[in-house]
């Protein structure tokens, strides 16, 4: 790498070299920080290993006094460590309120109960799960102070709300899967306000314990993100019924926001569109019996999916199912294919929320860990899975153990775990309402921090890397072609002391010299129109200067002048001399780019002084090979020409059209009509149009015409296209012109 440095470097300029070393050994510095980081933290994490965990009780809510009012799910508020939102599978929802440390008891405030409202004369048979939008806690934001939730009814057929179902299923239709958007009063938080209820869609069940599972969005998108705020729905599957992808243990993915008259749409990015069989909206068919499903990286859509599933192909009837954690990009079936990207495969079932990824600091330890909640020897114990490693279906990779939950936590409690707004790791007690907040024991001070250290460490590599590359970017390639370092560079202006007969050499803005030279130290004389040499004078033959190769440069100055100026493009005019010690000055004489010139004399100026500048060093250094200088003017017949075609451009395009359409339109003195029938040739030869000057010797370029000829028919094609001009008048005016520019 070394070696490879060096060749790299000893290609480039000597003032990039500077930069080069120094990025070199900030990447260095960086590289031998970072091996160093990554040993502490190695030596931090076998550490990590051997450290215990504690479980103090958080808050303690209500104990359920049946079944019906165990607690169900735990939603920690946005933004409100205070707050908390639970239901119970009653179909109550409370706004959970909890002290300060020393204060556990928590405040139960009744929020919503499905038994005392009327949704259209049914009775709810159950709350199955319920999501607050990503925008919850965002003012003026759409989403704002608005959850959703999934309930089991009874089939309302006088519902207008937009059914799924399976048509080719043919069953009875006995119970309603409905999701409801529901928002909170603006005035009063505490409060639904139910005038802004209405139902998003309305899915149809064979029966009514097999319903919604969970309603999740994405935690990870952003509000720029093309499929932020998508409401994901799983859907539990019936056994009897799951050759049909609504009842095979299906996720949808649908975009809840009213649109229209629809009360819902359906993204299109949804991998099943072109698929005739499958309904639009699922995202996800074949997995059977969904208990859970997560987001396992930040970075990416994949989900992550805790599912009892069988091989149907494979299983015998009766062969019991497998608890699978099975990955899914989205538009897969797994009614006849089994997933191929499989995290854990086993014989022992998990409950719901008993799968998590862990991004919290209290435990430094699982951090960024795939956590499992399982039962062993009826006993809750905490494991982890690495979401790096995927198996086989053959092959299990059994959870490592993280932790034995038995010593805090009954076994015969049903049992869940959920993270609050900092992404801590809360354990709950279904039905004695207690949670817990999980911290790991014995942390040193350093340890505390070691997920910000982390962050930061990582940020400031990210930032002294970032500032490297940008400094020789910027330096290589910004300041290398910056017009303006192009002139700072370099010499900007050059005059003779004619008593001294010394050249002085003045950089940019300044009026003190910087360098001189004699007149006759100089060895050779270069011009040069952007990186190219175009006349060179030094001492040879061949070398010298004459009224031919003064004319040359002119001829190719002119071309140059033509070309039109692009953005970006540059135009440069320079002089190198070199003097007797091989020492070359690089004066810039003119530069443009695009529609900036960058130097203070005109072009045509900037030529002349040229000029008169090889004569005199021609003169100075190869007297024998330089001829005697004829006395002309400085502007040639095509500058001026070229000038007044500029004055001509500068002159408003309504007022051109003007000039020339009394030759369209002159009237015929017999009949006062306009002469419109008759030829060019016929017209007066009075348009008062700038006629092209010609000079009838010989000795005038033949380029001129040319040039003249394209820059006129050019401004009459702008001037019809503008609409200024008619067919009929660009007709007539082009053929004016071609008479005028080829007479004799």
């Amino acid at each position: 790498m070394i070696v490879a440095f060096k060749t790299h470097l000893s290609q480039q300029k000597s003032h990039y070299a500077k930069p080069f070393c120094i990025v070199a050994l900030l990447h260095c510095l960086i590289l031998f920080t970072h091996m160093s980081y990554a040993q502490t933290n190695t030596e931090d994490s076998n550490v990590n290993q051997n450290k215990t965990f504690s479980l103090p009780l958080l808050m303690q809510l209500p104990t359920a006094t049946n079944k019906q009012k165990i607690w169900q799910q735990l939603i920690a508020h946005p933004v409100n460590s205070q707050q908390y939102y639970a239901s119970n599978k009653q179909g109550q929802i409370y706004l959970i309120a909890h002290g300060t440390a020393g204060n556990t008891k928590a405040n139960a405030q009744l929020l919503l109960d499905f038994k005392q409202l009327t949704l259209a004369s049914n009775t709810v048979k159950t709350l199955n799960a319920f999501t607050l939008h990503p925008n919850f806690s965002l003012k003026d934001q759409q989403g704002f102070a608005t959850f959703y939730t999934a309930h089991t009814e009874a089939t309302n057929k006088k519902s207008t709300t937009k059914r799924i179902q399976e048509r080719n299923a043919k069953l009875p239709v006995s119970f309603d899967g409905v999701i409801t958007e529901w928002q909170l009063n603006l005035t009063n938080l505490n409060q639904v306000d139910l005038n802004h209820t209405r139902e998003v869609l309305r899915i149809t069940l064979p029966n009514a314990n097999h319903g919604i599972k969970q309603l999740s969005f994405n935690p990870y998108t952003k509000s720029w993100n093309e499929d932020f705020a998508l409401l994901y729905i799983a859907l539990d599957s019936t056994d009897s019924l799951n050759q049909f992808p609504l009842y095979s243990g299906a996720i949808l993915r649908i975009n809840p926001k009213k649109f229209g008259m629809k009360s819902f749409t359906v993204p299109a990015t949804n991998p099943f569109l072109k698929n005739n069989n499958i309904h639009n909206s699922f995202y996800l068919v074949g997995a059977q019996h969904i208990q859970q499903f997560i987001w396992p990286d930040k970075n990416t859509e994949q989900l992550l999916i805790s599912h009892q599933y069988k091989n149907s192909k494979k299983a015998v009837n009766n062969a019991p199912k497998y608890q699978w954690l099975s990955f899914s990009q989205g538009g897969e079936d797994w009614r006849e294919n089994t997933p191929e990207q499989v995290l854990y495969k086993s014989h022992k079932y998990l409950s719901n929320n008993q799968l998590l990824l862990y991004r919290g600091r209290n435990a430094p330890a699982l951090h960024n860990k795939i956590l499992l909640l399982q039962k062993n020897n009826n006993q809750w114990q905490l494991s982890s899975l690495d979401s790096s490693q995927q198996v086989s279906q053959s092959n299990t990779v059994p959870p490592q153990l993280e932790w034995p939950l038995h010593q805090v936590l009954a076994a015969s409690n049903p049992l869940q775990f959920f993270t609050n707004e900092k992404a801590e790791l809360i354990f709950f007690q279904q039905d004695t309402g207690a949670a817990f907040e999980l911290f790991q024991n014995n942390i040193q001070q350093g340890d505390t921090d070691n997920n910000s250290s982390n962050a930061i460490i990582y940020i400031l590599i990210i930032m002294m890397l970032a500032g490297s590359y940008w400094y020789m970017f910027y330096k290589i390639k910004i300041k290398k072609i910056s017009a303006k370092a192009m002139v700072r560079r370099q010499y900007a202006d050059i005059n003779l002391d004619e008593e001294k007969q010394v050249l002085n050499f003045f950089k940019r803005h300044q009026k003190t010299i910087d360098k001189s030279i004699e007149l006759h130290n100089i060895q050779q004389c270069q011009v040069l129109l952007g990186d190219n040499v175009i006349a060179t004078i030094d001492g040879s033959v061949e070398q010298g200067f004459s009224d031919q190769q003064e004319q040359t440069l002119r001829d190719i100055f002119h071309r140059e002048q033509t070309d039109k100026m692009v953005d970006g493009k540059i135009r440069r005019i320079s002089i190198v001399i070199s003097d007797n010690e091989q020492h070359s000055y690089i004066v810039c004489l003119y530069l443009r780019k695009g529609s900036d010139r960058i130097t203070k004399k005109n072009y045509y100026q900037v030529i002349d002084d040229l000029i008169d500048w090889c004569w005199l060093i021609a003169q100075k250094i190869n007297a024998e090979n330089t001829g005697n200088r004829k006395e002309k003017p400085k502007v040639s017949a095509a500058e001026k020409s070229q000038l007044e075609h500029k004055l001509h451009n500068e002159t408003p395009l309504h007022k051109q059209a003007a000039i020339i359409r009394p030759l369209t339109h002159q009237k015929d003195p017999q009949t006062n009509e306009p002469a419109i029938n008759k030829q060019p040739e016929e017209l007066a030869d009075t348009t008062g149009y700038p006629e092209v000057q010609i000079n009838n010797e010989k000795a005038v370029n033949a380029g001129l015409v040319d040039t003249e000829l394209v820059n006129a028919l050019d401004k009459l094609v702008r001037l019809k296209q503008l609409g200024f001009l008619s067919t009929e008048e660009f007709s007539q005016a082009k053929a004016k012109l071609l008479k005028n520019l080829f007479a004799e």
